[in-house]
């Protein structure tokens, strides 16, 4: 089903640029129909692009983007529909592989131990190049830590569809990685707290 929706979707673009006008796209000679594959298996990949990865190192993977705002609200859809099919593979993954590593105690307890240790190493890697390295603006600070747990809860990707941006925060090597760190540390706090918050609903009697 999901594969069949990724075809509609990707002639759904082309009718676009077909019907409504080429000005939608920002397309820099005429195009080809590999292109338009291309755009449409792009944004799949983008939408499965959980931490947002590509955007945090700005990397270009296509050779047509949107410019227009209406395309852009079908570019939501289509990244929904490519989030719901690999969120739910990426958390039944996830599932089976916590519950084979937490299953022993020590290992668990030596596991969150070394969670601990790399979450306060990377939080000092970041204090040192954003204070000292390279010092950021004081007000990009919490724009940047607001934006990228931002990024992250929205999946069907809307800030990267419209192109909203908080901070100015350059997307250089050391910034994007910083970038992924945080957004990878945020992943990680949500889904415990997920995790946490379903177990409790199952363990909660059901009335009727």
């Amino acid at each position: 089903m999901t594969g069949l929706q990724i075809g509609l979707f990707t002639t759904l673009f082309f009718q676009f640029a077909a019907h409504i006008g080429a000005e939608c796209y920002q397309i820099q000679e005429p195009s080809h129909s590999w292109e338009w594959v291309q755009f449409s298996l792009a944004h799949a990949v983008r939408a499965s692009d959980v931490v947002d990865t590509l955007e945090a190192f700005g990397w270009k993977i296509q050779r047509i983007r949107h410019i227009n705002p209406f395309v852009g609200v079908f570019l939501v859809a289509y990244h929904v529909v490519i989030d719901l099919f690999v969120l739910g593979l990426i958390w039944s993954i996830l599932r089976r592989i916590r519950k084979r590593l937490l299953a022993n105690s020590e290992r668990a307890e030596l596991i969150r131990f070394l969670g601990l240790v790399l979450f306060l190493l990377s939080f000092g890697f970041w204090m040192l190049c954003a204070l000292l390295v390279r010092p950021w603006r004081a007000i990009d600070i919490p724009l940047w830590f607001v934006e990228n747990f931002v990024r992250v809860i929205d999946f069907p990707d809307v800030m990267e569809g419209f192109q909203v941006h908080w901070h100015q925060v350059p997307r250089q090597s050391l910034e994007s990685t910083l970038t992924l760190l945080c957004r990878f540390w945020i992943a990680i706090g949500l889904s415990l707290v997920l995790s946490r918050r379903w177990s409790w609903l199952r363990s909660r009697p059901i009335l009727w």
